[in-house]
């Protein structure tokens, strides 16, 4: 979808972008190869022209730097086929829900093929060295709780990855509340140990792991994993359903 994207162009707005679809340019290898039928005159298409090539350029060098600041933020979810290679679904657990009161006790990392925990008291140091490999995060309700958690806990890391949030492209597809019962709208199952625990479960567990239950921290850890392998089957979800309503003869 980030190759059918006009609105990160100055100018280009929601309307101007399906006119370019409904008249056949749906890419921007179209844009190049059919000009004469561009809806542009003069100026406009020479500028229009050299921020598709400059695009085009940048993807095709996986830079993903480049689009970071110029995608809307909720047209974002369409870079992440792109950059599927190197995403982050990620998601954390808290003592609470603020970031000036309370701390992060654990982070999950899934790559799309291996997951891994970073916990406090033990390697959660090692986080920011791991984030850093990756050139996009997806999260859920990351941009309003999990980001700025992880801000204020590593005042040093930046994150200059494309932040899919990815709840709010499923609030456009008719999906609302929190991400577990997202979860059971669509048919995900969690497992026997973690169904029907919540954030305020997580916190309970950790408490547990402090007092020294040692099934308490395995059963957190299983929870943040399902978290953010969930993550994934909802943004194939949610992208594949989105593209749909961009392209619907496709």
């Amino acid at each position: 979808m980030l190759r059918n994207t006009f609105v990160h162009i100055p100018g280009i707005g929601d309307q101007t972008e399906r006119r370019l679809w409904d008249e056949g340019i749906i890419s921007w290898d179209d844009f190049l190869d059919n000009e004469e039928v561009v809806p542009f005159q003069g100026r406009t298409k020479q500028f229009v022209r050299s921020y598709v090539k400059e695009s085009k350029k940048h993807l095709d060098n996986k830079n993903h730097h480049y689009f970071v600041d110029k995608i809307p933020r909720r047209e974002l979810w369409r870079a992440y086929n792109e950059f599927q290679d190197s995403v982050a679904f990620l998601d954390i657990e808290t003592t609470g829900l603020s970031n000036e009161r309370h701390y992060i006790t654990m982070i999950g990392v899934y790559d799309g093929e291996e997951s891994k925990v970073f916990t406090r008291g033990r390697n959660l140091r090692q986080f920011p060295s791991e984030i850093r490999k990756f050139k996009s995060i997806v999260t859920y309700n990351g941009a309003r709780f999990d980001i700025p958690f992880i801000q204020s806990a590593f005042p040093d890391l930046r994150l200059h990855q494309i932040h899919i949030d990815i709840m709010y492209p499923l609030r456009r597809l008719g999906y609302r509340g929190g991400l577990k019962g997202i979860e059971k709208q669509v048919g995900i199952a969690r497992s026997e140990e973690t169904d029907g625990l919540s954030g305020y479960d997580a916190v309970i567990l950790w408490k547990r792991h402090l007092r020294g239950d040692k099934n308490a921290l395995d059963i957190l850890e299983r929870y943040n994993i399902e978290d953010i392998e969930n993550l994934k089957t909802l943004s194939d979800l949610a992208y594949r359903e989105l593209k749909r309503e961009c392209f619907p003869d496709e």
